[in-house]
């Protein structure tokens, strides 16, 4: 541990299967044993993939696909011809899921010109003629991640009430890397909190966010990461 050595740790079949979290998607890859080259496994939809497992007598994987408009559903991969088919579909309380938010990755600058990633649950009656209120939604934590998945409240509010709903990944979530994840420690805690400040001042930013109608919803960690002392 910690040496930087590699072992490989399956060689016994052709492909092996995996999941890499890149900017909070799950991302299925395929890697071949022989090669040992890997690939990002075509025509899998956006979304989070858990739960993989080949099929005993062929290159078929089964896993689960969720996402921001999907409660997760069961699907096979043909690894072979890259031929995806869904054989679930999930119950979702008789919603019409063609009217759900799929979230935009954004990213945006704070005080140490870092690239905050966030999240952005727009509204379709987003506009400049006509800004939305805005709900952040800050992850506890500190080291856990806002990833899209399907979230009740989340849609309700940007579905229903016309709120943006924005997730932010301030420094010390998970998901991108050690030096990241370090970034808030001990006596930088609170620049933390000054990725919230650069937040706010994208909002004021954007003609279709309501700079002066914000609210922050928050809970364990993101309970101390609220509305920033002034700057």
């Amino acid at each position: 541990a910690g040496s930087g050595a590699r072992r490989w740790v399956e060689e016994h079949g052709r492909t092996l299967a995996f999941v890499t979290n890149e900017d909070g998607y799950g991302v299925l890859r395929l890697l071949d044993t022989r090669t040992r080259r890997n690939r990002i496994a075509r025509n899998i939809p956006k979304g989070l993939v858990s739960g993989l497992h080949w099929a005993a007598d062929a290159p078929v994987l089964g896993f689960t696909l969720a996402g921001a408009t999907e409660t997760g559903d069961v699907y096979t991969y043909d690894a072979r011809r890259s031929r995806l088919t869904r054989w679930t579909a999930s119950e979702v309380g008789g919603l019409d899921t063609s009217h759900l938010v799929e979230p935009e990755l954004i990213r945006y600058p704070t005080f140490d010109d870092r690239e905050i990633p966030a999240f952005y649950y727009a509204p379709e009656r987003a506009s400049a003629e006509a800004p939305v209120p805005v709900l952040l939604y800050i992850h506890g934590g500190p080291e856990s991640q806002a990833r899209p998945w399907f979230s009740p409240l989340t849609q309700f509010l940007a579905v229903e009430r016309g709120v943006a709903v924005i997730a932010p990944n301030v420094r010390g979530s998970d998901g991108y890397g050690r030096s990241y994840l370090g970034l808030d420690n001990g006596a930088k805690r609170e620049d933390s909190v000054r990725d919230i400040g650069a937040l706010l001042d994208w909002v004021a930013s954007r003609p279709e966010p309501h700079q002066n109608r914000v609210a922050v919803y928050r809970g364990s960690f993101g309970g101390c990461l609220g509305p920033p002392s002034p700057r």
